[in-house]
Order: C-alpha cells, then structure tokens, then sequence
C-alpha cells in the first residue's frame, strides 16, 4: 500500500500552514499534568457512568455499554491498544495471525501474553511515535495483514517538521483557503465526517493514540485503553489549567480544539466502494445540476436471483449467535477449568472453614453445602449465580450488570467443570436483578436448582455466600488466590435503603469483581444446614466501605422483586 506520509508532507512544498492564531487552534501538553478523581469502579458504576456518556454522545458510533477495552495498564502501549480495539470494533480481527489455524478471540488478543512482545518490538525498540511509523514495522504479522487490507486507510495529516506545522494537502482540496486563520476546521470536518459514516478512527496526537467513536458540540469521545472500571482525570497546568481529560469506564472525553489542533496522523477501514459512492454524492450535492454517468455502478446492489433452488441455509437466531460466541469465549472456558481443576485444595479448605464447630455434626452440614455448590454457577468468568426454580420456572439469578441486556448471550460453568450456555431473558436495572434462561447444557447435565427463603432473618445472621471472585482479566496477570466457587459465611445487615442489605466478614474476604450475582445462602444457626436463597451480592457498599462491608439485593419469594421493607 502507498501511502503519503509525515515525511512527505514535510518535502511538499509550497506548504499549507498551522497558525496558532488559527480560530480552532488551542494548545495541549501532558508534561506536567496532576491526575485527580483516580478510582476502581464497581460494575454499577462503570453501568451509571456509561449510561450518562450515552447522554452526552447520543449520536456515538458504537454500542457503550458493551465496549469492551484492551486494557494497557501503566504502560505507554497506547498506539498498539488503540490499533487493536480499533481491529476489534470494525470486526477485523481476523487479520491477527491464527492460533492452531483459528481466529484469535478477543480475549486472546487483549491478553497482555500476546500484545506485550508487539509492543515491545514495534513501539519501544523503534520509538515509533505515530502510526506512520508504526505501519513500517512489516515483519509484524498482524500490520503486515493490515497493509494488505483493501479497505486500509492510512492518513497522515500533518508533517513532523517545525513544531508540526505543515498540514497536508489532500485535507484542502476544492475548500476555501482565502483565510489562513480558518483552515483547522478542514482537520474538524475530515474526523466529523468519518464519524458520521460511522467509521470509526484511530489517532495519534500529542503522544496519545485513541480510537474516536463520537462527538459533539465540543467534546470528542474516544474508546480509550485503560481499563473497563476505572475512572481519572488529567489536569494540565500553568496556562492550560482549564484543560481536562476525562477518563470514565473506558472511554475518554476532551475539547474538540485540544484534540484537532495537535493530530498527527490516524488510520481507519473504509471500502472502495463507499469511498467512491461517497465522493460523487458529495459532487452531487455541490453541483446538483451536474448528472453523474453510471453511478448505479458503486452503489450497492442486491445480489440476483438463482433460477436453481440454493441449498437450505441454517436458520438464523439464536443459534448463529451462540456459534459465534463460542468461538469468542474458547479459551477463557478452557482456562476456567483448569483453574476450576487445580484449585480443589482451596475450595476444599474454604467449605471446611464454613462449617459449624462446637460438635455440630459435620456429614449434614457437608452434604448441604455440595448441594448448594451444584445449583450455583460461574457466569461466565467474570460472574456468579445460581440456579433458582421459582413458580415452576428454573433460571439462572444473577445481576443485572452480570446478565446486561436482553438478549445477552454468555457461558455458564458448574462445579464439575460442565458449560452451559444462557441467555437474559428479563432484567431489573433499578435493583440490578438479571434472570438468564439456560438455552444449552450437555446432555448428561441434571439441572440442580435451589429456592427463595421465605422466612425471617435476623441482624448480624451468618449466611452462607458462594461466589466466583475470580476475575479473568485481572488474576491473570496480577497475583491474586481467587478460585472460582468459593464458600464463605458472611453476617447480614440492614442496608441504607429498604430493597438491600449489607453483608461482610470477621475474616479477611476474598470477594472480588467476580463475585457479583452471588447468592447469599440461608443457613439454619443451629445445625448449618443451608435453606433458600436470602438475596444476591452485588457490590462494595459504598456507605461501609471503610467497614469493609458489601452491599446486596434481597429477593422476594413470591415476585422475585425486591421486598418493600428487609425481612429482618
């Protein structure tokens, strides 16, 4: 692929000046900055934060509550973070190199085991600093894929030359450029224009690289790279101060002038096709009058019609979804069953924990807990639930912002290392309560369920919790104990408000991200044997943080709602 590059911008002459007086012209620095507001979110509020953005950039391109990030953590691997979620968001995935001849999931390539050499050879070996620079690095099997792409743009936008000044040509052709202070707005339009054709693109400016995927009057918004749950803003300083970069659940938010004023460079993926149909509607529209011959050529028709009969395609549904995320999920499952294998020690020793002494008879209280333990399930590895059979209908209950939206398709892992697979069927964001229907599961699977507890509990009442704190993104490459289908007991309390409760520990908890949607367990104080589910974990609370206390959502044993006062 030829591609006009920084470079030769530079060797351009006559050039097209960046005036600083330029009327969208606005400054930005990172040297210096202070960071404020930096925090982990809890997944309800990474859902809060995503709806608001929502609010903000009614018209983004992507879906925001699903983004799903490649998290670079602390290091500076922005320009390989941002080339890979952008290969994600447009589906082009496929151009990483193969694992055992199948397309790498997006776990597998946002696993830093895989982006980390990549970043290493192409960014911190060469100093690249852009994606011009980046794009020289051929030996690299997944740009070398990328170059070879049809639909590849690859747009320098300005020079590397006296402060980056000099911008290219291509940005101004057939515009007015009578006033030298005025031409930015061009650079605006370009990334404007791609959005609104709901291309998303990829920049790099001022040692940052992003993946722009809205705007609006003044802020763009960008599918950013650290971190699905957490939050922080950037200061700038000195004659910048009211300069702020906002980071949220994901995604980051700046002045459109910050941004526009110091691009260098992007790269996105745009058809032929639409390029050309594109242009000549532009053509069009300037010059009405003017006819354009065969321009039925580049729009897109339908294919014709066979006389012969075509063989019988699958129907679509349900099942052409599941498919897909099968593959997605391939090595996440398998890598859940190995931990599921090799943690039994653990898991062996937290039910033995959890046992009543004091000469309670210790077979019951055993034979309970693995009861429970087959009616409780990993949604998928980042989520707990159980199995509930209620008014003769058996789902999965977790959170809401476990199951999501309706629809939503995700893997279910039991005790003996089974998966199933589940699908929302109905939601209560408000209390954050999910129901999944369970749409596949092996043949020899007997489905265990357990029911709601209809009776009172007391204040300060030890109930059983069992959970899935491990975290797959997190634990994988940070050092931290957590097994799935931990058994722990927990003391419940009444929360601030009347539809949840807080529960904690006397001992230090291992519950953690994945220990959402897990059920809190009656358990009889006088022999341990376990009942009905009381309610379902749900957060840290935010009210006893400092207590170390976690908040939870009580369930009702006729309408699975929330009770209106807590059954205490």
């Amino acid at each position: 692929m030829k591609r006009t590059t920084r470079d030769n911008i530079d060797n351009d002459r006559p050039w097209i000046s960046k005036s600083y007086k330029d009327k969208e012209y606005a400054d930005i620095q990172y040297i210096g900055t202070n960071v404020t507001d930096a925090k982990k979110l809890t997944n309800a509020e990474k859902i809060n934060l995503r709806q608001q953005i929502k609010k903000e950039f009614p018209k983004a391109i992507i879906d925001v509550m699903e983004y799903d990030c490649l998290d670079q953590g602390a290091d500076g691997a922005c320009m390989i973070a941002a080339t890979f979620n952008l290969l994600n968001l447009v589906r082009k995935n496929d151009l990483h190199p193969k694992t055992r001849k199948k397309n790498k999931t997006w776990a597998q390539i946002k696993s830093p085991k895989y982006w980390t050499p990549i970043y290493n050879k192409a960014v911190v070996n060469t100093g690249a600093g852009d994606f011009d620079e980046l794009l020289n690095q051929t030996s690299i099997p997944v740009i070398k894929n990328m170059l070879k792409d049809s639909s590849f743009t690859y747009k320098a936008i300005v020079g590397k030359k006296r402060s980056e000044r000099y911008m290219n040509k291509e940005l101004f052709k057939g515009k007015d450029m009578s006033d030298s202070n005025n031409l930015i707005r061009y650079i605006r339009e370009f990334f404007e224009k791609l959005i609104d054709r709901k291309i998303p693109v990829a920049i790099s400016w001022n040692g940052h690289a992003r993946v722009i995927v809205g705007y609006n009057e003044t802020q763009l918004l960008f599918a950013d790279s650290w971190g699905n749950n957490w939050q922080q803003v950037t200061n700038m300083t000195r004659e910048l101060k009211d300069v702020k970069d906002y980071f949220r659940a994901g995604f980051s938010t700046i002045n459109k002038k910050n941004v526009f004023a110091n691009v260098r460079d992007c790269i996105y993926f745009e058809s032929l096709q639409d390029y050309v149909l594109d242009t000549m509607n532009e053509i069009q529209k300037r010059m009405p009058n003017l006819k354009i011959a065969n321009l039925e050529v580049v729009e897109k028709k339908k294919a014709p019609k066979k006389k012969k009969k075509a063989p019988k395609k699958k129907k679509k549904g349900k099942m052409t979804a599941l498919e897909k995320y099968k593959d997605k999920v391939e090595l996440e499952i398998e890598e859940m069953k190995q931990l599921l294998e090799d943690s039994a020690e653990q898991r062996e020793k937290s039910i033995t924990d959890s046992l009543i002494g004091r000469g309670k008879p210790e077979e019951p209280q055993r034979t309970s807990i693995n009861r429970a333990l087959q009616a409780c399930v990993c949604v998928e590895s980042n989520g707990s639930g159980s199995i509930v059979t209620h008014n003769n209908e058996t789902f999965v209950l977790t959170n809401q912002h476990v199951a999501l939206k309706k629809g939503t398709i995700k893997f279910i892992m039991w005790i003996d290392g089974k998966i199933g697979y589940a699908e929302t069927y109905w939601v209560d964001k408000r209390r954050d309560i999910g129901k999944m229907r369970i749409i596949e599961k092996p043949i020899d699977k007997v489905i265990s369920s357990l029911s709601i507890h209809t009776k009172n509990v007391k204040k300060g009442q030890l109930l059983v919790q069992i959970h899935n704190p491990y975290h797959w993104e997190k634990d994988r490459t940070e050092i931290m104990a957590h097994f799935p289908f931990t058994v722990e007991t927990r003391n419940i309390f009444p929360g601030t408000k009347n539809d949840e409760f807080s529960h904690s520990s006397t001992e230090a908890s291992s519950v953690f991200g994945g220990s959402s949607g897990s059920p809190l367990i009656y358990r009889d104080p006088s022999t341990g044997i376990l009942g009905g589910v009381v309610g379902i974990h749900k957060q840290w609370d935010p009210n006893q943080r400092k207590d170390k206390k976690y908040q939870g959502v009580l369930i009702n044993d006729t309408t699975l709602r929330v009770l209106p006062k807590l059954k205490f």
